[in-house]
């Protein structure tokens, strides 16, 4: 992952992993001047990208670290690991922007408000959705939420939430009818997650629509 300069950045792993956090300063691309003209000309762009190369390069520099290496051999890595990750920034941005953003497609993303409005009464997994938007579960849960900002359970359950408002003010339906056409099992777990979102209870919130 690349990030650009005091730019927040937070990640949800869903199986262990190894992580290796390499920080650029401005001297160090400055002392090659081949490379800051380079950055310079096509700066590098924050998103994800996985290589090959810059993995086994990654791998070395940190083997080199735990052999007690100088600074100049960190600096003999580091500059290919740059360039590397140069070229991959420019060449994602031209050719695979959706990718570039580590974001969900705007069609994929279409089709799984299709399937959830569709399916909002039944039983829906985060497997159900990725599998909608023809992605594994791992990496939809991870695109869906850099394209929305939002885990893909929260989105679920606001579209519940939302669904379960335009009953409430259709009729005077009981609670339970309302939670379980909305996809809830129970009416006390319907209650809490509404009051989560809208502030307030179900009941409390029908009351306030005829204060």
């Amino acid at each position: 992952m690349v990030t650009i300069p005091e730019q927040q950045v937070a990640a949800e792993f869903f199986e262990p992993v190894d992580s290796l956090h390499l920080r650029m300063d401005n001297a160090f691309v400055a002392a090659d001047a081949e490379l800051a003209r380079e950055i310079a000309a096509t700066p590098l762009q924050a998103g994800i990208y996985r290589d090959e190369a810059v993995d086994k390069l990654a791998r070395a520099l940190l083997a080199t670290h735990d052999a007690g290496c100088m600074t100049r051999c960190a600096e003999s890595l580091g500059k290919p690991i740059v360039a590397r990750l140069r070229h991959l920034s420019a060449d994602g941005a031209r050719r695979h922007p959706d990718q570039h953003r580590g974001m969900l497609q705007n069609w994929r993303l279409v089709k799984v408000t299709h399937y959830v409005d569709a399916n909002l009464g039944k039983r829906i997994t985060l497997a159900d959705i990725a599998r909608a938007a023809g992605l594994s579960p791992m990496h939809f849960a991870a695109r869906f939420r850099a394209a929305t900002g939002q885990k893909p359970h929260e989105y679920l359950q606001l579209c519940r939430i939302e669904r379960a408002k335009r009953l409430l003010a259709e009729g005077n339906r009981s609670l339970i009818d309302i939670a379980m056409e909305v996809g809830f099992r129970t009416q006390a777990h319907f209650t809490t997650v509404f009051k989560r979102f809208a502030g307030r209870t179900p009941h409390s919130w029908r009351t306030g629509l005829h204060d």
